[in-house]
């Protein structure tokens, strides 16, 4: 199971935490999308001609004629955290309300069934636009921990978006367990923070754990 099958997304920040059903209802809007549409259509055309045999191994392909033959898969939503908020975070308090959805998405491209590169997409208006092209190592990070949260919960397909602080450039797969407790799954191995890619987490210990490096952070480009 790669991440171009993962169940449908959602488009908004409530929905994203919301009834399954909801879930399901705003993928079919966000697939309908005249916008996203033309985005994706015009993004991947942009990637393909961007890529050459002297960069396309930095972008994730073994060759430009590889590039040439990729496909998008399904948007993978990205909340962000900002790191204001993350700082005044006191515990017990509604982990969720960190999650600023900005509208932004993470389209794997994949050759064949495996996953090679990224778009990142952004709703700006109502139009929606490519901000980033590439993130090979970042896809495939957050295809490797989606396969190894699915194989531990025995599920083929849990419901899941990326969480992003992006002033400590950390990444996080997010999603309920059975329980409906919210977990957060580093996707890289963190020493800073003391966390193993694909061991999910409480989100609320994690985020305490983050709230520590954010309260250290000076600000500074990382």
């Amino acid at each position: 199971m790669n991440i171009i099958r993962l169940i449908p997304i959602i488009l908004g920040l409530a929905l994203a935490l919301s009834s399954n059903a909801q879930q399901m209802s705003s993928d079919t809007m966000l697939e309908r999308d005249t916008y996203y549409k033309q985005a994706l259509r015009e993004s991947m055309g942009t990637l393909r001609s961007i890529v050459n045999d002297e960069n396309a191994q930095a972008m994730g392909f073994r060759s430009s004629q590889e590039a040439a033959t990729a496909t998008p898969g399904v948007p993978i939503p990205v909340l962000m955290i900002q790191l204001d908020e993350l700082r005044k975070y006191q515990r017990g308090g509604n982990v969720r309300a960190l999650f600023k959805n900005h509208q932004q998405y993470l389209v794997p491209v994949t050759v064949g069934n495996e996953v090679r590169s990224s778009i990142t997409l952004q709703r700006q208006g109502e139009r929606i636009n490519a901000i980033s092209y590439g993130s090979s190592n970042l896809v495939r990070s957050l295809d490797d921990t989606h396969q190894k949260v699915a194989k531990e919960l025995n599920v083929a397909e849990p419901q899941f978006y990326a969480v992003h602080v992006a002033a400590l450039r950390k990444y996080f797969i997010a999603y309920d367990d059975s329980a409906g407790q919210l977990m957060l799954v580093p996707v890289m191995d963190d020493a800073e923070l003391n966390q193993k890619a694909g061991r999910a987490l409480a989100a609320e210990e994690a985020l305490i754990s983050l709230q520590a490096v954010a309260l250290r952070y000076n600000d500074l480009p990382i």
